[in-house]
């Protein structure tokens, strides 16, 4: 299981993560927003539940140390193919 997330798209998160499927975007500084997501995810046990599935599913496709690697060796793979043209 994993927990829902709760961050702002400040630099590369809001491209890592999926907001609405992983947890909620805020704008930097939003506190009534940070509030108002941590009351529903609160009050809909079955929201956090399905959020925090999602997070950690994303965390383990993307950014486990087997992804990490998966991804450096496709990147050394397409840097040693010769140039078409």
């Amino acid at each position: 299981s994993g927990l829902p997330l709760l961050f702002t798209g400040v630099g590369e998160m809001g491209d890592l993560i999926r907001s609405t499927e992983s947890g909620f975007a805020l704008e930097p500084g939003d506190a009534e927003g940070l509030a108002h997501a941590m009351e529903r995810l609160t009050a809909d046990s079955e929201l956090a539940a399905t959020m925090g599935a999602n997070a950690r599913r994303q965390a383990v496709e993307t950014m486990s140390w087997f992804a990490l690697m998966d991804d450096w060796l496709a990147q050394l793979g397409a840097a040693g193919e010769p140039a078409r043209g």
